[in-house]
């Protein structure tokens, strides 16, 4: 069988996931995360098991949010911690409450699989200005 497959961008998933396929009109299955509300919410006759098969080098874009207090080379030390995990940052986005002065950054990630990205969690959430850290979707 040689059916189209696209991962979902509204969910991204990565390998580790649990994952669902969905099969889309004229574009073939699109894989989603198992827990992604597109997924579950569509008609359920289109839905099809799938599982992840050796991805070798595959790389996936992956999403977080970082919360922290704002100052100075913040944005660079978080830079800096993702990079020396061999993780690419693809995009960022970041904005700060003047009042709180709580700086709150979206990161997109280049990541082969969901390990790789909890060390990422993992390794910013050991900073002591950094509040909270979580992957997000869409």
């Amino acid at each position: 069988l040689n059916i189209p497959i696209r991962f979902a961008k509204c969910c991204s998933p990565v390998p580790g996931d649990d994952i669902i396929g969905y099969i889309t009109r004229g574009r073939g299955v699109t894989v989603h995360k198992a827990e992604c509300l597109n997924a579950i919410n569509g008609e359920p006759e289109r839905q099809v098991a799938v599982t992840w098969a050796d991805v070798g080098d595959s790389s996936f874009l992956a999403s977080l949010k970082v919360i922290a207090y704002d100052r100075v080379n913040l944005l660079g030390e978080i830079a800096t911690i993702i990079g020396e995990m061999n993780v690419s940052i693809r995009a960022a986005n970041a904005q700060t409450d003047d009042k709180s002065r709580i700086c709150t950054l979206r990161l997109t990630l280049t990541v082969r699989s969901k390990e790789q990205m909890e060390k990422v969690i993992q390794a910013l959430r050991r900073k002591n200005d950094i509040l909270d850290v979580y992957r997000v979707t869409g």
